[in-house]
């Protein structure tokens, strides 16, 4: 090669830029729909305009076949990528119509418990008698499930609601999660507003309920869902808590069916048909993989890992040479050609993100570590550890705005034993699902306890995990990635320009944003609780019992520090959501009406407590001898069950909910988590307005 070209070139690397700027272009189609009809035209101009050149030279005998190939195949997938993503963003569009007050029938396809409120999806949708696309949320309170017990997979149900439609972009940015999920609408109802039709469920459902049943009813119900979690990718059986802690400790991936299942998948494959012939053995493997997958509901990871699993196997099978990254960027190209949007989506980018950081330095830390005198199977675990771990930053910080600083350590010395649980759990779900047989999950549960303890304790240990608040421009640091690697051949200054990229890459992940300020954020919980930003300080507001729900606020509002939690009331939940928050936010004070034992928990904890003083910024509220709330200017967080005729005292109201015997007055505006009835001065977590301006 000549030493004057500094990047290692792949074919693929073309398609997978060429599809991603035809994602780019569906973007800015969304925005302006002139502008991105424009500029797609242009890219492929060009593209056609390369491609018919170096066709022209390829007849001359000066250019590769290889090239004009890459350049007729992203022709080819930007104009798919491009054209699939319009006709979705199109078809998404006309979810507005169907806002309102409606009438709804659907099909049950999921049912979530894990918030304590029920959950429902439903699919096949009928609005007002005309069909819709996509699925409808349903949210019913804990304390009114009803039918919601009763329900189950393949059961219709219908009833008349207020529905919000899910926008595809709001605010610049692309939702990701509901173009994976397609859930289109939301919806609050009280159950017994439901009619419910008995329905059979198909049979990739009947499927994952019996899988489903079999861990849980003979390893339990917290480390049946975990297994079960393991094997399907389906988190909603698992306690916000669980996968709290998991992540902290660096093992929320093993949560999410991805590229690692599918690697410890494929070993027990080939070694149970290694006396087969490959020729006879990779189609059986392929097959399950791809059932696998299904099964997995084509997570983005998933898809991903299975092509590049396809590839090797291809590679092997004809004895090409394997490149992870060529086959990294033909999976890219592949997905977003079907699914361009997933260029947005958080599981799509970490999965590939993992790879790529496999490929940029796998190989150079493992050589590193063992010229060090590191053993070879040492070396090339903590590279690959390390490797994912800086592959995986930019996502981690952009979407989740948290670092788990031991994740490196803890995969390092548990994927091994990750593995067997892993392998261990397939092999007992087989003979369990024989009659009789099923005490033989006994094992996987006592395989499951050490990693649950183990993952409970490292998330207890103080910053093990840290916040870190970046813009999108911390996505450039795959560019830089690549110029750090060995894929960027430069002969002479590799180690300077290597440590000028490491220091711009530290550089992007240390640009923050500015926290709110001036709003007033509504958290989607069971209770009244709310995050307030105001004046460059942030209070929490309400009962606190909702710890997933209040630091999922402050997180998204750019927080850092609480300068006063205030409680309408404390007790041994709310002491427990107080300490786990502390060990991310500092936190100034809590305050309460009541002093009590719980209140002596949180200052043996090291936080302070104080009773009511007239130099806070928040005034507690009462009438007729009962609290109902407090006042901040001519703001009243009102406390559940208070009496509503007073909201017309205040300006703004933060109140639960609201029914149809509540007085809604007109010079006063409601921040709810669900009411009754449609109101112009009513704002509601339903259709949407999470945050409040003040």
């Amino acid at each position: 090669m000549n030493k004057m070209m500094p990047v290692n070139f792949r074919a693929f690397l073309v398609t997978a830029i060429c599809i991603a700027l035809s994602v780019a272009c569906a973007y800015a189609y969304i925005a302006i729909r002139a502008l991105g009809i424009a500029l797609i035209c242009v890219m492929l101009l060009c593209i056609l305009s390369f491609a018919v050149v170096f066709t022209v030279k390829l007849v001359r005998g000066k250019s590769k076949l290889r090239a004009v190939i890459a350049l007729y195949l992203s022709l080819a997938l930007s104009i798919c990528s491009f054209a699939v993503a319009a006709v979705y963003s199109d078809g998404w569009n006309k979810n507005a119509q169907f806002g309102g007050y409606r009438n709804v029938s659907g099909r049950v396809c999921a049912i979530v418990t894990n918030s304590g409120d029920y959950r429902i999806d439903l699919e096949d949708l009928a609005i007002d008698g005309r069909s819709a696309k996509g699925i409808l949320r349903v949210k019913i309170a804990a304390s009114d499930h009803n039918i919601a017990e009763i329900a189950k997979v393949g059961d219709k149900l219908s009833f008349d609601a207020y529905l919000s439609a899910v926008k595809l972009c709001e605010n610049g940015k692309v939702n990701g999660t509901a173009y994976r999920t397609n859930i289109r609408f939301y919806a609050n109802i009280r159950s017994e507003n439901i009619k419910m039709t008995f329905g059979k469920p198909n049979v990739i459902e009947r499927f994952l309920a019996a899988l489903r049943s079999l861990l849980t009813e003979n390893m339990g119900d917290h480390y049946g869902s975990i297994a079960y979690s393991m094997l399907s990718g389906d988190k909603d059986g698992l306690y916000h808590s669980v996968t709290e802690y998991y992540s902290a400790a660096g093992l929320g991936h093993i949560m999410a069916v991805s590229g690692l299942h599918i690697g410890f998948l494929t070993v027990l494959l080939n070694l149970a048909l290694c006396k087969i012939d490959k020729r006879i053995r990779f189609p059986i493997v392929l097959s399950v993989l791809i059932a696998y997958a299904v099964l997995a509901d084509f997570s983005p990871s998933v898809v991903r890992a299975v092509i590049m699993s396809a590839i090797a196997m291809i590679s092997l099978f004809t004895g090409g040479r394997r490149d992870i990254l060529s086959s990294l960027l033909c999976a890219f190209s592949v997905i977003l050609a079907v699914k361009p949007f997933y260029l947005f989506e958080v599981g799509f980018i970490l999965s590939f993100g993992a790879i790529f950081g496999i490929a940029m330095f796998s190989n150079s830390i493992s050589r590193a570590l063992i010229k060090r005198g590191a053993h070879n199977k040492v070396a090339n675990s903590i590279s690959s550890a390390l490797s994912v771990q800086i592959g995986i930053i930019p996502a981690q910080i952009y979407f989740f705005h948290k670092i788990q600083l031991l994740a490196v350590l803890v995969n390092i010395v548990l994927i091994p034993y990750v593995s067997v649980v892993f392998i261990s759990v397939i092999c007992c779900s087989v003979i369990g699902a024989i009659p009789h047989c099923g005490s033989v999950l006994y094992l996987c549960k006592y395989l499951l306890m050490p990693l649950d303890t183990i993952a409970n304790a490292i998330s207890s240990v103080p910053y093990s995990e840290i916040t870190v608040y970046s813009t999108s421009a911390i996505f450039m640091c795959y560019a830089v990635m690549f110029v750090a690697s060995q894929y960027f051949m430069m002969y002479k200054g590799k180690t300077a320009v290597a440590l000028y990229s490491a220091a711009i890459y530290i550089a992007l992940c240390l640009i923050g944003m500015p926290k709110a300020d001036g709003v007033l954020s509504v958290s989607a919980s069971g209770r009244n609780e709310s995050i307030l930003c105001d004046n460059g300080a942030v209070y929490v507001v309400g009962y606190a019992d909702d710890e997933y729900a209040l630091r999922r606020s402050l997180v998204n509002n750019k927080c850092r520090r609480i300068d006063g939690i205030y409680l309408f009331s404390i007790d041994e939940d709310t002491v427990d959501n107080i300490i786990k928050l502390s060990r991310n936010f500092e936190i100034a004070a809590v305050y309460c009406y009541e002093y009590n034992d719980y209140a002596m928990i949180l200052i043996d904890n090291g936080i302070d407590f104080y009773m009511y003083e007239d130099s806070l910024p928040f005034r507690p509220f009462y009438r007729n001898g009962k609290q109902q709330g407090y006042i901040y200017n001519n703001i009243l967080f009102a406390a559940d069950g208070s009496d509503s005729p007073l909201f017309a005292m205040f300006d703004v109201v933060r109140v639960r909910s609201l029914d149809d015997t509540d007085t809604i007055y007109e010079n006063t505006t409601y921040l709810c988590n669900k009411s009754d009835g449609e109101y112009d001065n009513v704002y509601t977590v339903k259709n949407g307005d999470y945050t409040y301006s003040l």
